[in-house]
This record gives C-alpha cells, structure tokens and sequence, in this order.
C-alpha cells in the first residue's frame, strides 16, 4: 500500500493520460484516528461500490450467448461503474492526512480496464440500437467477455490489497463484504452469473455492510426550495451521495429542490425518498469524502 508519495492537487486527467510527475508530499497537520477512519471508510465504500457493479456487467455479459436469458446493452450500461475517479483523489488526501504515501498498486490498472470496459459497452449500445440486438451480441460477446474480465480481476486484486490494513480499522460488516464480494467476482470470471435473478434481470447483491457512502453528522438547519416555494428544514446527516432530511413537507420521488444550509452552501438535490417529515435527498453527482460538507 505504501509506494510512494504524490500530490492530491494533481488533476484527475494526469492520471487518465498517464502523466503524473511525482511530487514532495506536503506535511501533514496532526490528525485524529476519527478522522482518518472516515476516509478510509469512503475509500472502501468506493471499492465495494465498484467491485459490486463491476460483477454485476460481467454476470449480464455471460449471459450474451444464453438466447433464453441474454441481457440487453441497455442492462448492462445500468450498471457500469461510475464513481471510480474519485479513489485517486481520496487515496492522496489519506496520503496528505496522515502524513504516510497511501497507494493502492491496482488503481491505476483498474481505472485503464474500467476505461476500456466503459468503450466496449457503449459500442454495444450504439450496435444494438443499429443492426439489432441478436447481431450485436454475436458482434460483441467475446470482446466484452475479455476486456471485463480484466476489469475483474484488477477489482478483485484490489479488494485483496485493502484487506491488508484498511478493512481492520473497520466494523466488520466491511470486512464481510470483502469475502462476498471476492466470490462474487470469482463466479464472474469463471463464466457464473452470480448478479443475476430467477426471472433473468440483473441485480445489484445486497453486501452486509450496505452503505454506498459512509455518513456524518451535521445537525445544522436548512431552508428547502421546493416547486416554488420555501420550508424551513434540518439536516440530519450528510454522505458524499447526498443528505438526510428532517421536517420536511411531503415531497415526491425524483422531485427536484434546493436545500440552503445554515451556514450559506447551497446544494440542488433530487429526492431519493419520502416518509412522513422525513426524507433522503441525493446530490446530481457524489462530493469528495475530503470536501468541507464531510470533513468539517
């Protein structure tokens, strides 16, 4: 885990490209071991996150030459992973936040198979909508079968490098998600569909430790902008996905609002669900776990 120190002011394209330049790590401010916890949290939500999406494309993906239950591109794009360029960014803060060059080997290697593996679904898509679906999976089922199963094994090599001394700092719940989600990416490989339903649908699994984003107290009232008018609110807690809400009116799924916090930020929202005064609201795109909302 330790190979080096490196800037977290460097762009997320330099490490797209492949041009980063090592850089002095800047020295870092003492820090609580709360602090670094919730990090290191963010960071294995993260992982999870990805390794969980990333069997569920290779579960639809072996399914292409079975016509009785094949998945379609559209199932598969659902359930590409998304949030992966954050994990250069939260592994340098750790880096700057202790003090000590946290790096994980398999990053980079994953986010190349994750660029290629993202390239590959989307000609899917685009074939299937042109010559049809049947065409585009006899067009495309070995290509994709092979670049996603570099995408698993790069995932499945970098849940292994967290269980060495960042899943111990927490509950065990993570600890157990990493042995699911190493079989999980195992039957993958193995050509199984282990992310997929009795009636042939892809689904995400349910990990024991649920959380896609760790969350934070904040406890701080808030003003709610909602279809023209405004309430007085609470912000319960927040997590780089979105906010929890209390006192609030009744809102409905996917409405959009405008939730002001006491302290002057002010964050567009899409409500993700609504119970009585309650409700759970999430950001159009996840924070970063370093961001002032989660960290101060």
């Amino acid at each position: 885990m330790f190979t080096g120190a490196r800037s977290a002011s460097r762009s997320f394209s330099d490490w797209a490209m492949g041009t980063f330049i090592p850089q002095p790590l800047v020295a870092a401010t003492p820090v609580t071991d709360s602090e670094t916890r919730k990090l290191i949290e963010s960071i294995i939500c993260n992982v999870d996150r990805l390794a969980v999406d990333t069997a569920t494309v290779m579960s639809g993906i072996n399914t292409l030459r079975q016509t009785e239950v094949a998945t379609t591109a559209s199932d598969l794009a659902r359930f590409l992973p998304v949030q992966e360029h954050q994990l250069p960014f939260m592994l340098l803060a750790l880096s700057e936040l202790t003090g000590v060059s946290s790096q994980l080997s398999e990053t980079e290697p994953l986010l190349k198979a994750l660029r290629d593996g993202h390239k590959i679904v989307q000609s899917f898509v685009e074939e299937e909508e042109n010559i049809g679906l049947e065409r585009a999976r006899i067009i495309n089922a070995e290509g994709l079968k092979i670049v996603w199963h570099r995408v698993c094994a790069s995932a499945l090599q970098l849940i292994s490098e967290t269980n060495v001394d960042m899943r111990i700092m927490l509950p065990l719940g993570y600890r157990q998600n990493s042995a699911v989600l190493s079989s999980l990416l195992s039957g993958a490989m193995n050509g199984l569909s282990p992310c997929l339903n009795e009636q042939g649908q892809l689904y995400a699994p349910v990990l024991p430790q649920q959380r896609r984003w760790p969350r934070h107290t904040i406890l701080q009232n808030c003003s709610v902008e909602f279809d023209g008018e405004t309430y007085q609110a609470f912000v319960q807690d927040a997590s780089a996905g979105g906010l929890g809400l209390e006192r609030m009116p009744v809102v409905p799924r996917n409405g959009q609002l405008t939730v002001t916090m006491e302290s002057g930020r002010t964050f567009g929202c899409i409500v993700a669900w609504s119970k009585d005064s309650c409700a759970g609201v999430k950001f159009p795109a996840p924070l970063l776990p370093t961001g002032p909302l989660l960290t101060g």
